[in-house]
């Protein structure tokens, strides 16, 4: 499960709170839901739950074909994630038709949120939905990349169009559309080393009480929730947060430069900068308000509203460009892994940002894993040997189970499946 912070506001189940609201608000409503009224999104309300799981279904042999989650073939590397996230046990997927609500426990598709527009026949790549807490009620955003055609002297124009539903119910309550005009660096094909991962489609990146942030490509897009007219946007910057009305995230200010920086999002002016380094350095989501970029001799993590160096991180040896994650918990994982070609590991205390230990690659050491999600003090991921999770707080090796998640919640898991395929599991341990 990948988290995003939007201030005060929980994001995508971030902790007990938005879960349990999930869990407790009604199911059917109007529109294409199928839940039968047992729970939230029609999931059972009593099921086992193992907080963290280390034990999972096995792909298609009992697992639900999240097929609309998957990314085009012609995709590689990074830009092949699924676009789903889990939420209570429920998959929650960016289809090229819209939202998309699956029970992994059942199978069952619970509701489906369609957008105005059409979608291209030929689908796209897409990015994961974001689940905010407005007004108390769970509500799941996504964003889609949507072209509208021309007719006589009228050209043809891309538009995005963000839609949000009711996580329960699968109601739409929330939708707006916008032109999308290409920065920059979207033009000259640099829009894959700004910011990490490479996942470039539209996607809603926070939601708070007043503003709803959305990237594309090189380019910020900053709504007002309430009017839900386009309040500024800016090209070569692309948002990783919102914090108490900051958005920040990384910009390009030069070619082959790089520099995270704050914007207000009531008007877009500039609160904070950092200084820019020189070169490709990409940025990533932390924890929350936290925002981490590499650098040649280690990785930097900021305060993603005030700008200020939090921590510090020195490893003169790295092969690929660093990136941190949070598990929503206590932990941040930071690893210098690229196209599966792992070299390092170092985990960090959320609260203090203390190094707690590293792994690296050495000859006869240990397998340095592949991570493909972190949650709750576990590291999930691979080696040549299989799946493997790791103790988040002493890096030993905790669980070698059938497979490595790529998001995983305490009553689920979604992993590959063979030739790009997605299943999504319920946790079994």
């Amino acid at each position: 499960m990948r988290y995003r912070t939007s201030g005060g506001l929980l994001i995508q189940a971030a902790g007990a709170v938005l879960v349990t609201a999930l869990m407790a608000s009604c199911s059917g409503g109007t529109g294409s839901s199928s839940g039968d009224g047992s729970s939230p999104g029609g999931v059972p309300a009593a099921r086992k739950t193992f907080d963290p799981p280390l034990k999972f279904g096995g792909g298609s042999t009992s697992g639900v074909d999240l097929k609309d989650a998957a990314q085009p073939s012609t995709d590689s590397g990074d830009k092949l994630w699924p676009a789903v996230t889990l939420s209570g046990g429920v998959a929650l997927v960016t289809a090229n038709s819209g939202i998309e609500a699956f029970d992994v426990s059942s199978g069952r598709t619970n509701w489906t949120a369609q957008t105005a527009l059409p979608a291209s026949p030929d689908g796209g790549t897409r990015a994961t939905p974001l689940i905010a807490s407005i007004n108390g009620k769970p509500t799941v955003f996504a964003a889609f990349g949507r072209g509208v055609a021309g007719s006589g002297t009228t050209p043809s124009r891309s538009v995005i169009e963000v839609i949000a539903a009711d996580a329960g119910s699968g109601k739409q309550v929330w939708d707006t559309q916008v032109d999308e005009n290409s920065s920059p660096d979207d033009i000259w094909g640099n829009d894959d080393q700004l910011a990490a991962p490479d996942i470039t489609a539209a996607q809603v990146v926070a939601v708070d009480a007043n503003s709803v942030v959305v990237t594309s490509y090189e380019t910020t897009y900053v709504f007002d929730l309430n009017s839900r007219q386009l309040r500024w946007k800016r090209q070569s910057f692309r948002a990783l947060s919102l914090v108490d009305g900051i958005v920040a995230g990384e910009q390009a200010p030069q070619y082959m430069q790089r520099q995270l920086v704050g914007y207000s999002a009531a008007d877009g002016s500039q609160r904070w900068s950092a200084s820019p380094v020189d070169g490709v350095h990409p940025a990533s989501l932390a924890g929350p308000a936290l925002l981490a970029i590499d650098r040649e001799d280690g990785f930097t993590i900021v305060d993603a509203h005030s700008g200020a160096t939090r921590a510090s991180i020195t490893r003169t040896a790295h092969t690929h460009p660093w990136r941190c994650e949070y598990d929503q918990a206590s932990l941040i994982v930071c690893r210098d892994d690229m196209y599966h070609q792992p070299d390092a590991i170092v985990a960090l205390d959320a609260n203090t940002l203390q190094q707690l230990w590293v792994m690296a690659s050495t000859t006869g050491g240990r397998l340095v894993p592949s991570v493909t999600t972190v949650w709750h003090g576990a590291i999930y991921g691979e080696t040549r040997n299989g799946a493997v999770v790791l103790d988040g707080r002493t890096g030993a090796d905790r669980a070698t189970p059938d497979n490595a998640p790529i998001a995983v919640d305490a009553y689920a898991a979604v992993t590959w499946g063979s030739e790009n395929t997605v299943y999504g599991t319920p946790t079994a341990g």
